[in-house]
């Protein structure tokens, strides 16, 4: 994978730039794009090849799950974080369900567990597409 990117959407100014400050300072070179709004995340899906998206789930307009469900058809590829202040067992399976969200996070959370899962997100997403059918319809893993 050239450069990584990610998209974070949240409505509230602070957790953007908490998250924006915490990605910078680990040097990993991503690129990474800011949405305030579901609406606003889906227009930078559309222009942008992401890989990685980071939502809120409550969310003026649109929450968090419809924003992933209508990404899924821009960006199906990408891997989906969700955070939320509000712990519900109903929305983490409605998330994972239907918004086909790898991780979930709490707020407030871990700066060190976003990272990690950063980290392991874009090395789930390298390993799934490097995977290649050869010649003899055999599964083979970083093939050129």
């Amino acid at each position: 994978m050239k450069q990584k990117t990610i998209l974070i959407v949240d409505d509230e100014k602070n957790i953007l730039a908490t998250l924006k400050r915490i990605l910078e300072e680990e040097k990993e070179g991503y690129r990474v794009f800011f949405a305030d709004s579901g609406i606003k995340g889906l227009e930078i899906l559309k222009c942008e090849n992401i890989h990685l998206i980071i939502t809120n789930y409550r969310m003026p307009g649109m929450d968090g799950l419809q924003v992933l469900k209508r990404a899924t058809m821009l960006s199906p590829d990408a891997v989906k974080f969700m955070l939320t202040g509000y712990a519900d067992l109903d929305v983490v399976m409605k998330a994972k369900n239907e918004g086909g969200v790898y991780r979930f996070f709490t707020k407030p959370w871990s700066n060190n567990e976003i990272l990690g899962a950063v980290k392991q997100a874009f090395c789930n997403f390298d390993t799934c597409n490097n995977l290649e059918f050869g010649t003899d319809n055999n599964l083979a893993f970083g093939t050129e």
